[in-house]
C-alpha cells in the first residue's frame, strides 16, 4: 500500500484579479514494491520524499528522476538506514537536479547495468544530486564459464556538482574500477564533483589491468579539467592494481586521505594542474604499499606523510617518470613544473627518479622542484635518469639514508613510530616535512555507522583435529572453521574431490587419494602427505567473495600423477602459492600450471609463487608453467622464487612468461633443460644468485626472449 502524507504549505499567493492559487504541496510517500515505486517516481516534484519500506528488495532496478531544488531536494532513502537490502539484478539511476539518496545497501548480487549507482539516466544527467549513507558490498558481476566479465564499474558519476560522501565501499574483484568520474562529454567537465568521507574497503589484487579504486577522466579526455575533489576518505586494503586512485584529467584535489595497507598509488597519470596534500600513507607490513606517482605538468604534490611503505618501482613511495617524446596520449608526458615539498618519508624502501626511464621514455622531468621535504630511516634514493632539470634544496635526511642528488642534508632527525593507524613522533629541523599538526583522518568518521568495517586482521580458529578414517577426513573437511589443522593419522584416505571454503590445514604421514578443489574463502596447507590422483590434485575455482587464494604444500611427496599438482580456472586469482622440502617426480604435466586465456590477454592467477629446498626429477612438461601475456605496467606480479632446489632430468625448469621479478639463489640443474623467461612489458627485476641482472645479462642466465 502506497502511504502519502501532505506537507500543508501555510501562505497562498492571492491577486485581487484572480482566484486564491495554492502552492503544489510537497508529499512524503511510503513504498513496499518496486511496482508502488514506479507508479510514484513518475510524479515526483520538488521537495517529495520517498521512502523505502525495510526489507529485501529483489532485482529492483531504480530510476529515480526528477527537478527539485536546492532548498527543496528530492530524497529517496530507506525506511531505517541499513535495512533495506538490494540484491539480486539491482541498480540506482540518478537523471536530473537536486536529488538525494540515503540508507541503501547493495548485496547479494550484482548489476544488470553497467554500473551499480550511476549519476545518469539515459541522456539525462544528475546535477547538484548526492549519495549518502550507501553501501555496496561485494556486489560482483558473475563469471561465465570461468572468466571475469569484461568491465564492471560500480559507481559512476557524471553531470556536474554532484556529492558521494559517508558511504561504505568494499570487496570488489571484477575488473573495472570500483568509481570512476566520467567527463567525455563536455558537460561533465569541470564537475566539482567531491568525494567524501567514504570508506573504500578491501579490494584484492585483480592480476589484470582495471582495479584502480577511483578513475577521475581517461586518457582521451585527460587536456580537460575535471575539478574533482577527493577528500577525507579511508582506503583500507585497496590493492586493485599499481594505481589506487588514477588520476586522468586536470585540476582536481587529492586532499586529506589515509590510505592504510593498500598496495600501489595515487598516480596522477594524465592530465595537468593536479593537487596532492594532507594525506598519510601507512603501510603496515603489506607488500607493494605505495604513495605517489608524478607524471605530466604543473602538479603539486606537499604536506603528506608516508610511513613504512614497502613498495618499489611504480609503487615507490614517491615517483616522478620519465616521458616520451611527442607522446601519444595514453602514454607518457614529460614531468614539467612540478612542486614537490614539505612531505615526510619515514622507513619507507624507495623513492624513485626517473622511474620507467628505458629506450621509448627518454624524457626526464623538467623546470621541477623537490625541496624542504623529510627523509628518515633505512629508505633508498634511486636515480635512473638525468635529474638536472629538478632543483633539489632544502631536504633533511637521516643518517641512514644516501643520496646521490644535490640538496639532502643529514640532520638531527628521529622518527618514534607507534602501532597502529598514528603518525610517528618527529624530531627535526624546523620546517623539513609535513607539518607536525597534521592529523590522521578519524576511521569512524568514514562511511557509516551502522554497517561494520572489514577487519584486516581477523582472528582464526586454533582448533586441532585429529582424523583417522576417510569418512573422518571429508567430515572435518565439510565443517572446517577458517584455521583448523586436520592432524591425519598414518593411513590411507581416498576422498573426492572435496572443496575446501575455508582456511585449512592438513598434516600427517598419510597418502591421500583425490583432489581438493579451492572455492569461495579457502586456503589450503598440506604438509607431511603423499599425494595421488587423477587430474589436478588442487584447482582454484572462481570465486565470488572477494576472496584471493593461499596454497601451501610443505615436505609433500607426488609421483606418477596425471594431471597437474597445482592448477587455476581462467577467473582465478591466487595470492601466494609456497612449496617447500617436497619431491615431484615422474610427471607429465606440470606442477603448478598457470596459463590460460586469462593470462594470454595480459591478465595472471597468481601473484607470489615461492619454491624452496624442493626436488624435482624426470618432468617432460615445465615444473612451473606461468603466463602473464600483454604489455601492461599496471600490477605487481607474478613473482617467482626459486631457492635451493634440485632439478634432475627436467624438460624446462621453469617457463616464465611476462613475471614481474624472479629470484634464482642455489638452485641445481641437472641433465635439464634451461629456464625459459619471456619478457613482453616493463623493467623485470632479475636476481641470480645474489646478483641484479640487466636484460643483456638475463640472456646468459635463461633461455631469454625479448618482446617489448
Amino acid at each position: 500500500m502506497i502511504r502519502l502524507r501532505h506537507h500543508l504549505i501555510a501562505s497562498a499567493f492571492v491577486c485581487a484579479a484572480s482566484p486564491v492559487v495554492a502552492a503544489e504541496a510537497a508529499r512524503t510517500v511510503t513504498v513496499a514494491t518496486p511496482a508502488e515505486y514506479a507508479a510514484v517516481a513518475k510524479e515526483l516534484r520538488a521537495g517529495d520524499t520517498v521512502i523505502l519500506k525495510n526489507g529485501v528488495w529483489r532485482d529492483f532496478d531504480i530510476d529515480f528522476t526528477g527537478q527539485g531544488t536546492e532548498a527543496a531536494p528530492i530524497t529517496l532513502r530507506a525506511e531505517t538506514p541499513g535495512k533495506v537490502i538490494l540484491s539480486g539484478q539491482s541498480a540506482l539511476r540518478l537523471g536530473g537536479d537536486y536529488l538525494l539518496v540515503s540508507g541503501l545497501v547493495f548485496r547479494d548480487g550484482y548489476s544488470p547495468r553497467d554500473e551499480v549507482i550511476a549519476f545518469r539516466s539515459g541522456k539525462r544527467l544528475a546535477t547538484h544530486s548526492r549519495v549518502t549513507e550507501t553501501v555496496v558490498d561485494r556486489f560482483n558481476k558473475p563469471r561465465v564459464a570461468g572468466a571475469n566479465p569484461e568491465n564492471d564499474i560500480w559507481i559512476a558519476l557524471f553531470g556536474r556538482d554532484n556529492r558521494f560522501d559517508h558511504n561504505h565501499v568494499e570487496g570488489k574483484i571484477t575488473p573495472g574500477v570500483t568509481l570512476a568520474v566520467r567527463i567525455e562529454d563536455e558537460v561533465s567537465q569541470q564537475n566539482r564533483h567531491r568525494i567524501d568521507h567514504t570508506y573504500f574497503g578491501p579490494r584484492p589484487p585483480l592480476g589484470a589491468n582495471g582495479g584502480e579504486t577511483i578513475r577521475i577522466g581517461t586518457s582521451h579526455n585527460s587536456l580537460s579539467d575535471s575539478l574533482t575533489v577527493v577528500e577525507s576518505n579511508l582506503f583500507e586494503g585497496c590493492s586493485g592494481e599499481v594505481e589506487i586512485i588514477s588520476v586522468k584529467s586536470g585540476g582536481n584535489v587529492v586532499r586529506g586521505n589515509l590510505f592504510n595497507r593498500s598496495q600501489g598509488t595515487v598516480t596522477l597519470r594524465h592530465g595537468n594542474g593536479n593537487l596532492v596534500e594532507g594525506n598519510v600513507f601507512f603501510g603496515g607490513g603489506e607488500a607493494n604499499t605505495g604513495g605517489v606517482r608524478v607524471i605530466n605538468a604543473n602538479q603539486t604534490v606537499r604536506n603528506n606523510v608516508f610511513v613504512g611503505l614497502t613498495g618499489t618501482g611504480f609503487a615507490s613511495a614517491f615517483t616522478i617518470m620519465n616521458g616520451v617524446p611527442n607522446s601519444v596520449l595514453n602514454r607518457y608526458h614529460q614531468v614539467k613544473n612540478a612542486d614537490i615539498h614539505h612531505n615526510t618519508f619515514v622507513e619507507v624502501s624507495d623513492l624513485l627518479f626517473g622511474g620507467g626511464a628505458d629506450a621509448e621514455r627518454t624524457l626526464p622531468a623538467i623546470d621541477s622542484r623537490f625541496h624542504d621535504n623529510l627523509i628518515i630511516g633505512k629508505s633508498r634514493i634511486k636515480v635512473l635518469a638525468d635529474m638536472s632539470g629538478v632543483a633539489f634544496s632544502d631536504n633533511v635526511i637521516s643518517a641512514g639514508v644516501q643520496s646521490p642528488l644535490p640538496g639532502f642534508a643529514a640532520g638531527e632527525v628521529r622518527a618514534d613510530i607507534a602501532k597502529g593507524l598514528t603518525l610517528p613522533k618527529i624530531t627535526a629541523p624546523a620546517g623539513a616535512g609535513a607539518p607536525r599538526d597534521l592529523t590522521v583522518l578519524d576511521r569512524d568518521s568514514t562511511g557509516v555507522s551502522w554497517y561494520p568495517k572489514a577487519n584486516l586482521d581477523a582472528k582464526v580458529s586454533t582448533r586441532m583435529i585429529k582424523v583417522t578414517t576417510t569418512d573422518g577426513l571429508t567430515q572435518a573437511m565439510a565443517t572446517a572453521q577458517s584455521g583448523d589443522v586436520l592432524n591425519l593419522s598414518a593411513g590411507v584416505y581416498k576422498i573426492g574431490p572435496v572443496t575446501v571454503k575455508t582456511a585449512v590445514t592438513l598434516r600427517g604421514a598419510a597418502t591421500v587419494e583425490g583432489a581438493f578443489t579451492l572455492a569461495n574463502t579457502g586456503d589450503l596447507t598440506l604438509d607431511g602427505l603423499t599425494l595421488t590422483g587423477e587430474g589436478a590434485l588442487i584447482r582454484a575455482t572462481p570465486s565470488n567473495s572477494g576472496h584471493n587464494y593461499h596454497i601451501a604444500l610443505n615436505k609433500i611427496t607426488v609421483t606418477n600423477v596425471t594431471g597437474p599438482v597445482v592448477a587455476a580456472d581462467d577467473g582465478v586469482f591466487i595470492a601466494s602459492i609456497d612449496i617447500s622440502h617436497s619431491t615431484f617426480s615422474n610427471l607429465d604435466t606440470p606442477v603448478v600450471a598457470l596459463s590460460g586465456e586469462q593470462a594470454v590477454k595480459g591478465g595472471y592467477k597468481a601473484e607470489i609463487v615461492r619454491v624452496t629446498d624442493s626436488r624435482f626429477a624426470n618432468l617432460k612438461s615445465p615444473a612451473l608453467d606461468i603466463l602473464r601475456g600483454g604489455r601492461d605496467e599496471s600490477t605487481f606480479g607474478p613473482r617467482i622464487t626459486l631457492t635451493g632446489n634440485r632439478f634432475e632430468t627436467v624438460s624446462v625448469p621453469a617457463h616464465l612468461h611476462g613475471a614481474t621479478a624472479v629470484t634464482l639463489e642455489r638452485n641445481a640443474f641437472i641433465n635439464s633443460g634451461a629456464v625459459t623467461f619471456v619478457r613482453e612489458a616493463g623493467a623485470p627485476v632479475i636476481t641470480v644468485d645474489g646478483v641484479a641482472l640487466t636484460v643483456s645479462d638475463a640472456a646468459r642466465h635463461f633461455d631469454y626472449t625479448n618482446k617489448k
